[in-house]
């Protein structure tokens, strides 16, 4: 699969995750139905500035748009796997932290 595949793939799961059908997000960004289906099918790409109201159309990281389904198997994608280790990171800092305050 190709990142034009990858990326096509990802938008109609961000979309019909909204609920939106391909009328709806293609006037939402300002793009026909037909051409929003060439890019869902991986036949054409975007520009920066349509890649932005995708994301944000659709509340989604620009960076979850070029994660292969395999790369987000499990519910659990690279994003959030940084997350999980900043946030354990972050609670462990602030336990050092508060113990040489206290010392």
């Amino acid at each position: 699969m190709n990142v034009k595949e990858i990326f096509g793939t990802n938008l109609r799961r961000f979309r019909k995750k909204h609920r939106f059908t391909q009328e709806k997000l293609a006037e939402l960004v300002g793009i026909t139905p037909q051409h929003l289906g060439v890019i869902e099918r991986g036949d054409a790409f975007v520009s920066a500035e349509l890649l932005e109201k995708f994301s944000q159309t659709l509340d989604a990281p620009l960076s979850t748009f070029f994660y292969s389904e395999k790369e987000n198997s499990g519910g659990d994608s690279f994003l959030q796997k940084v997350d999980f280790v900043i946030e354990k990171e972050l609670s462990a800092l602030a336990a050092r932290i508060k113990s040489e305050i206290r010392n």
